[in-house]
């Protein structure tokens, strides 16, 4: 079972009317390269996300006291689906996909959102995908993107291949931003919650 994990906890609401602003978030990460011996560039071994605090997306929506947490929208409901299929057709794997409501808040007052996909390793190496994204809006919408994809490869010694993006991404609405690396392919969407 693909393991996946975002958690969203919104500051109380009463606050959240104030400087919170709320959109939906969509990200799609995937495979660019299934063989790093085809990557021009050096891949390394061993590399990790940065260790921060990140919350987690949970299955069910509801009230926990003061808070909101919000659930991923259906399948059906995301708005990359069409893009999904075609990079499965071209043979690219979706390690991460999902879409929910975000509470975009400025910089620095928002926890990291956990990001866990494709195949659970084993022997304590951990998922094909992990990191973090880190959201915050103030005259744009800005993503700081710390992710470790992890790749096996056959009769080596050495562990899994390891590819790190870490990016900060400024945005805006309405529009599909592509973040590229060898390895992997990141898009993310933003959809403001009036124009939905």
């Amino acid at each position: 079972m693909k393991a996946l994990l975002i958690a969203l906890l919104f500051a109380p609401l009463a606050w959240a009317e104030g400087e919170t602003r709320f959109y939906e978030v969509e990200v799609l990460i995937f495979q660019n390269a299934r063989d790093p011996a085809t990557i021009d560039e050096r891949i390394e071994r061993g590399v990790r996300p940065e260790n921060r605090p990140t919350q987690q997306l949970i299955l069910d929506a509801d009230f926990e006291g003061d808070y909101l947490t919000l659930a991923p929208y259906a399948p059906e409901e995301r708005l990359l689906n069409e893009q999904s299929s075609i990079l499965q057709r071209q043979g690219k794997v979706v390690l991460f996909h999902e879409r929910w409501m975000h509470g975009l808040k400025p910089a620095g007052q928002d926890t990291a959102i956990a990001i866990q996909g494709g195949q659970d390793l084993g022997y304590g190496r951990g998922f094909e995908l992990e990191g973090s994204i880190e959201f915050s809006i103030a005259r744009f919408i800005e993503a700081k993107v710390d992710l470790v994809t992890r790749h096996l490869v056959d009769g080596s010694p050495e562990g899994p291949f390891t590819a790190h993006l870490k990016e900060t991404r400024r945005a805006r609405s309405g529009v599909i931003h592509y973040l590229d690396h060898p390895m992997i392919g990141v898009l993310i969407t933003y959809t403001r919650t009036e124009d939905s």
